[in-house]
């Protein structure tokens, strides 16, 4: 019976394989696809990061890892992600302590074994953590029925595949004269603030062009990477929400992703709202509460960000659409101050920042109403999984807006 058991495993290990497989020979293409070297791109070429490779390598590790000679997840549950974090978050103050003694202190070596220790177990049990996170989440995709395939033999396309690691950079791209996301170029994650701060400079003066280099949380390669700095609770819901990029890359809604902006600005929407929910589902399954983190700016610090930032981008549009470029951007720097004065940290605010985090509608530097109108949909939504498959099908903004028109 055993036998049997161990045999119905690895055919279905062997069939979630071959999806997987199938998946990353559809995103490697679009990982090497550059659209061409643009000027933007050439500047910074020493500093790209590889996305192509990124996947080559991460995937053969990810499923190496699943093969049956190397164990089970079975014994595991949420308390073991749960010490997982703790591990993790442990490291940051021991680095603190350490760094400020120095070499020759007896404590120095103390606290660099501890780090090593903290940092051994992260290694050790990520992969087990990976898997325990897909399962878990895979499992609430079934239940909401977004599983695919023919009659009784359905199975999640693609598969749930993640990587918690040190994400890359992200350098956004705008035109001075207007708030457009009109270039993203993947950087190598390991840059210092410094050098950040030359290229920023530097692509604006040479072209003309309001630049910004920002961190990102998550990213649908193939395995999808998740930053491994991101709480419990943001680790799951970044997961499901690149997990929905994978899946509506194969409809509509994910194919049109680069259509126009509104298109865009539909997709990272949606996938916030419904990453959110089934995030937290895959939380409560685990039986997992969200961690109290102590990083967070303070709500008494005297300033509403949300209403001030949501101000602040008005205010740059009307001053942009009269053609006041150097008095939109003076405008953006004092406010960038009065953010930073009252502990939000902005570090620089200019018509990039708006237009990618103006992507996801529902955040403080957008002005879209897209977000107010995709929660319109998902309480018309029986289920976060209706809402999921209804904004799939929509191949343009305009069907969109069809949409919201009918009883």
């Amino acid at each position: 019976m055993e036998g049997g058991i161990i045999r119905g495993r690895s055919l279905a290990l062997l069939r979630r394989m071959g999806l997987a497989l199938l998946c990353v020979a559809c995103f490697i293409p679009l990982a090497s696809d550059d659209r061409g070297m643009s000027p933007t791109r050439r500047d910074v070429s020493s500093h790209l990061f590889s996305l192509e490779n990124w996947i080559t390598v991460n995937a053969l590790d990810k499923w190496i890892h699943r093969l049956p000679s190397q164990g089970s997840i079975s014994d595991k549950d949420g308390s073991f992600i749960q010490r997982y974090f703790e591990v993790r978050d442990e490291i940051s103050p021991l680095t603190e302590a350490r760094n400020r003694l120095i070499a020759n202190d007896p404590r120095w070596t103390a606290l660099n074994d501890e780090i090593l220790k903290h940092q051994r177990y992260l290694d050790d049990n990520r992969n087990d953590v990976e898997e325990l996170i897909e399962n878990t989440l895979s499992t609430v995709l079934i239940e909401q029925g977004l599983e695919r395939g023919p009659g009784p033999i359905k199975t999640l396309l693609p598969p749930v595949d993640v990587r918690l690691v040190k994400t890359p950079l992200l350098l956004t791209i705008s035109p001075r004269d207007r708030v457009l996301l009109r270039e993203t170029v993947l950087l190598k994650g390991d840059l210092p603030v410094s050098l950040i701060e030359q290229i920023e400079k530097t692509l604006r003066l040479q072209h003309n062009i309001s630049a910004l280099i920002v961190p990102i949380g998550g990213l649908a390669a193939y395995p999808a990477m998740v930053a491994n700095h991101r709480s419990l609770e943001k680790t799951f819901e970044v997961t499901a929400h690149e997990w929905l990029h994978h899946y509506w890359f194969f409809h509509p809604l994910g194919f049109n992703y680069f259509a126009n902006p509104k298109m865009t600005t539909l997709n990272e929407t949606a996938a916030d709202i419904a990453g959110r929910e089934l995030g937290q589902i895959a939380l409560d399954q685990l039986l997992l509460k969200p961690r109290i983190t102590q990083n967070q700016p303070q709500k008494s610090s005297g300033l509403d960000f949300r209403r001030t930032m949501r101000h602040t981008r008005a205010t740059v549009d009307t001053l942009l659409a009269e053609g006041r470029i150097t008095e939109a951007e003076e405008y953006m720097n004092t406010q960038q101050k009065k953010f930073v004065s009252h502990g939000y940290p902005v570090r620089k605010l200019n018509q990039a920042y708006f237009a990618f985090y103006g992507t996801y509608a529902q955040s403080a530097a957008s002005s879209s109403p897209i977000g107010k109108q995709l929660e319109y949909v998902r309480q018309r939504s029986e289920s976060v999984g209706e809402f999921v498959k209804t904004v799939a099908r929509f191949g343009t903004h305009a069907e969109f807006e069809m949409y919201l028109t009918q009883d």
